[in-house]
């Protein structure tokens, strides 16, 4: 097996699958300008990874248990796939798979998920990262087929997935990837990207913006933070659902108890506020006099960036 640090300088010679996905602007880890600085720089990563190594692990368990459900044959390939015209389109697929008779050979992609984005390929479907990815494995390689076992790393449920090509789909993969290796990434000029202000309304900062696109540690912790993001929506909304039918089951009912639970459907008094906004435009002197400022504090908010290159 080829050593990681050997793999990650071959990395920067070509483009691979996830690197494919990133240029399309489809993936939500990383982007087109990611792509380039990580090709055009020298700088190489050989730190110890609790992720990478537990990626490692299951996707060994991930590609047995993908075997033992289907009963196919599931090897390594430990020879990169090289396109035939363009040597810088070059992947390293996670598994091969062999039917039964050996004359079938297709690309296996492991993948474990959490709970969250578990539910979400098991409910709308591959996402488009991966169909891009494998689409990529299908033009560097020449397979006719392929899988993807997705495994729930909290259940260990799994999910498997057979993928043809889509030939006009890979067409669009070459002349984009193309274009970025021979325009960008070989006279050194970084691609164009759509500014984050196009795509979303970001909170006015006039102060320094770091770059800290280097901090793994911190891009994987803002990962599981949007994970958690999304899951906390998802919850809500079924919260919010599963509550409205309770108040639709009490009616008119504003107090009761049903086994271990008690529950309150009263109306409540009027509150009563001051229009702080009209008391400051039609009296501002007392506005003045019993306005109380907040100590100085910091707020945290966070915003995923959807950049396409």
């Amino acid at each position: 097996m080829i050593a990681r640090a050997d793999f990650l300088k071959r990395r920067k010679t070509g483009i691979g699958g996830s690197d494919a996905a990133k240029i399309m602007g489809v993936s939500q880890y990383g982007t087109a300008l990611d792509v380039y600085r990580d090709k055009t720089s020298d700088e190489i990563n050989e730190e110890p990874n609790d992720v990478l190594e537990l990626a490692s692990y299951l996707e060994d368990f991930t590609a047995r248990k993908y075997a033992a459900l289907t009963g196919f044959d599931v090897r390594r390939k430990n020879a990169e796939l090289v396109h035939p015209d363009y040597p810088f389109l070059k992947g390293n697929i996670d598994r091969q798979i062999f039917k039964s008779n050996h004359d079938s050979v297709g690309v296996l992609e492991c993948k474990a998920l959490g709970s969250y984005n578990f539910r979400r390929v098991e409910s709308y479907g591959l996402p488009p990262d991966y169909i891009i990815q494998m689409q990529f494995y299908f033009l560097t390689g020449g397979y006719r087929w392929g899988a993807f076992a997705i495994l729930n790393r909290d259940s260990g449920r799994m999910l498997t997935f057979e993928v043809t090509p889509d030939h006009e789909l890979c067409g669009r993969i070459q002349a984009v990837c193309v274009d970025f290796w021979m325009n960008s990434v070989v006279p050194r000029v970084p691609p164009v990207e759509r500014g984050p202000e196009e795509e979303l309304t970001l909170p006015k900062y006039d102060g320094k913006l770091s770059d800290l696109n280097g901090d793994a540690e911190l891009a994987g912790l803002c990962a599981e933070y949007s994970e958690l993001k999304g899951m906390e929506s998802q919850a809500k909304e079924l919260l919010d659902e599963c509550g409205n039918r309770i108040k639709d089951r009490l009616g008119d009912i504003q107090a009761a108890e049903c086994r271990c639970y008690r529950l309150y459907y009263a109306e409540s008094k009027p509150r009563e506020s001051i229009d702080g906004a009209r008391l400051k435009k039609e009296q501002p002197e007392i506005y003045q006099k019993y306005r109380k400022l907040s100590a100085v504090s910091r707020s945290f908010k966070f915003y995923q960036l959807n950049q396409r290159g």
